[in-house]
């Protein structure tokens, strides 16, 4: 928890100490996969860092959230901070998402949308825009992993204006980037 309130602020966190900071993140969320509190805590440490400017993305663990997503925790809070982790490294660039694909990331992330609850899917959905809007490679990877489908589906059967509009969000950022 300290990491993550201390990346609240620039005026905490010494960014001289980043690679150390990232590397303890990443070991304690191997080895503690099944505490939520730890996945929590390394999500939201990572979105804080994300909004220094002189962060360099390729230097964070994109795979830390997609995996505290894969694990599936009964807490909302940890997918809220697993995604605000993830749409803050997609605003950073794209290019740490492409490896993605090669690991299963990315297609995880858009098989879990339809099955997650309501507010996390909107969540995940805001995070697959944001990536299909990077670059024509992550638009085209989110397409063949099935995810232009799914958000037919979801403007199909949603029944609920904000359940539509996320839809059309999603299907706009895959097919008119």
């Amino acid at each position: 928890y300290l990491l993550w309130l201390a990346s609240s602020s620039s005026s905490y966190f010494d960014l001289s100490s980043l690679n150390d900071a990232l590397r303890v993140v990443e070991i304690s969320t191997v080895k503690h996969k099944d505490c939520a509190a730890i996945q929590e805590a390394a999500c939201g440490f990572l979105a804080n860092i994300c909004h220094f400017p002189s962060v360099d993305v390729s230097d964070l663990h994109v795979e830390i959230p997609f995996r505290a997503l894969s694990l599936k925790f009964d807490s909302h809070s940890v997918h809220e901070h697993a995604t605000r982790a993830l749409l803050a490294l997609s605003t950073k660039g794209s290019s740490v998402f492409e490896d993605a694909f090669d690991g299963g990331e990315i297609s995880c992330l858009v098989e879990s949308l339809e099955t997650a609850a309501k507010d996390d899917q909107y969540d995940q959905v805001d995070v697959l825009a944001s990536l299909a809007t990077s670059s024509d490679a992550v638009r085209v990877g989110l397409i063949s992993s099935g995810c232009l489908d799914i958000a037919l589906r979801m403007l199909k059967n949603s029944r609920s204006t904000l359940g539509v509009s996320k839809g059309l969000e999603l299907t706009s950022a895959l097919a008119f980037t």
